[in-house]
This record gives structure tokens, C-alpha cells and sequence, in this order.
């Protein structure tokens, strides 16, 4: 007994700790260079511990846009930010600066995959290979000042190219963006935020709840066999077959509310 609780304990653990969700967007070079030019703010600021700590929508968590989605928690964010500065008379250059780095995050094809980081090394579970350098190799294009560079990627079946032109059009939406007041309540804009955020941390958990649920396939027929052999209902059936149900729903739940 003790040593299959080990088991369940240890695939427990491993589980909540490959779970920590990890991300890094576009470097700070690449948020200068996609920063509208006609603001002297500064871009970076919310990845700034200071900011963060202050402004809890500026938050790691909040950085990520899973599948690309129109109202994923970075837009969502930024027009919170957007919002504050308007509301406040333009007098605070941190917060347009916030919702122009989350409009820029909102854009980096990264930020479109659950990233997680396991033993010191930044990955994407199920995500495709380009996920884990993908920035890297931008800022360093950047960096060398290379010219006519281009980094393809392909994302649900579509081919994007990634270059000075995505980036420079990119810049011209966000000072688009940033030149309106967002017509929403700052209140109302919250309100999606708060009924978007438990959809949003289920959905960067979902590539491990497809894992788990493969790993749970043999221990739920093991545990079956034995039943059926014994004709007793072991704990390891009973665990085993919450565990499928729970994660199955949340599977169901997050794809019909995300």
C-alpha cells in the first residue's frame, strides 16, 4: 500500500511540478524595436518587478496568449492599462507603456503555446519545436543588425514569416491601438479579465492534463484488472478513476469556455 501510494504521490508532484507555467516573450531589444516611435515612454516597463508587484494584471500569467485568441488575457490587459491612463488624464506613461507590452506579447507567436520551464531549460510540451528559440533568434537578428532576415514558422497549418516587417507593423497597430480611449468601463474591462483568468491558467495546464490522461489510461486498467480479478474495489481504482473524470472535464470544460 505504501508503495503505490508513492507512485500516485510522486506522479502527483511531477505533475504539479512540471505544471509551473514559465514565460518569456519578445527580449527588451525586441520590445524597443517595436515600440511606437511617437511615445517617449518605455515598453518594458511590465516586465519590471516594480511594476508587477504594484499592478497585479501585469503579472507573468497575464503575458501569455494562448491560441492567439482576440480577447486572450495580454489584450485583455492591456486595454485595463489603457484604460487607467486615459482615465487618469494621460498622466502616467508607465501604463500606456504596460499596454503596449502586452499588445506587443499579445503578437509574439511564442506566447501562443503553454511554455513551462523543466530543470533550468525553457520548453513547450506539445508545442511545436520553433516555440523554444523562436525569440532568441529574433533579438539576435536584431542585435547584429542583419538585413532582409526572415524566420518562417508554421502555426495551426498557416506559414507566418517573422521579420523586420512583421515587427514594423506590428509597432503601427499598437500606435493605433493606444491613439483611443477603449469605449469599456475600466470596471467591465476587469469584469472579462476576472471571467477569462480560470479558463486562461486551465488552458496552460492542458497540454499536461492530455499527458495525464494517457498516463492514467494503464494505471486505471491495472487497477480494473485487479477488481475484476479480486472482485474488491482498491483505493488504486477509486483514485485512478476520479483522476480520469477530473481531467477529462476540465479537457471539455476549457475548450468550451476558453
Amino acid at each position: 500500500m505504501k508503495k503505490k501510494r508513492f507512485i500516485f504521490g510522486f506522479v502527483f508532484l511531477l505533475f504539479m511540478y512540471l505544471s509551473f507555467n514559465f514565460a518569456s516573450a519578445w527580449s527588451g531589444g525586441t520590445h524597443d524595436y517595436s515600440c511606437p516611435e511617437n511615445y517617449s515612454i518605455n515598453c518594458n516597463v511590465a516586465d519590471s518587478f516594480e511594476f508587477q508587484k504594484d499592478n497585479s494584471y501585469a503579472n507573468t500569467i497575464y503575458h501569455v496568449c494562448y491560441d492567439n485568441k482576440e480577447d486572450c488575457m495580454p489584450r485583455l490587459s492591456a486595454k485595463y492599462f489603457l484604460k487607467k491612463y486615459y482615465i487618469e488624464g494621460k498622466t502616467n506613461p508607465e501604463f500606456i507603456g504596460a499596454a503596449m507590452h502586452l499588445l506587443q506579447d499579445a503578437s509574439c507567436p511564442a506566447h501562443w503555446y503553454p511554455r513551462f520551464e523543466i530543470l533550468g531549460r525553457e520548453t513547450g510540451v506539445l508545442s511545436p519545436k520553433w516555440v523554444k528559440d523562436v525569440e532568441w533568434r529574433i533579438n539576435s537578428k536584431l542585435e547584429n543588425h542583419e538585413e532582409n532576415w526572415n524566420i518562417k514558422i508554421v502555426y495551426k497549418g498557416e506559414s507566418i514569416n517573422i521579420n523586420e516587417d512583421y515587427l514594423n507593423n506590428l509597432k503601427k497597430e499598437i500606435s493605433e491601438t493606444v491613439s483611443e480611449e477603449p469605449e469599456e468601463s475600466l470596471e467591465e474591462i476587469e469584469a472579462k479579465i476576472k471571467s477569462r483568468k480560470i479558463w486562461h491558467y486551465l488552458r496552460g495546464y492542458q497540454d499536461f492534463i492530455i499527458i495525464l490522461f494517457f498516463i492514467l489510461i494503464p494505471i486505471l486498467g491495472y487497477a480494473f484488472w485487479r477488481y475484476k480479478k479480486e472482485k474488491k474495489i482498491s483505493s488504486d481504482l477509486i483514485i485512478s478513476s476520479i483522476a480520469m473524470v477530473i481531467s477529462i472535464l476540465i479537457f471539455i470544460l476549457t475548450k468550451i469556455f476558453y
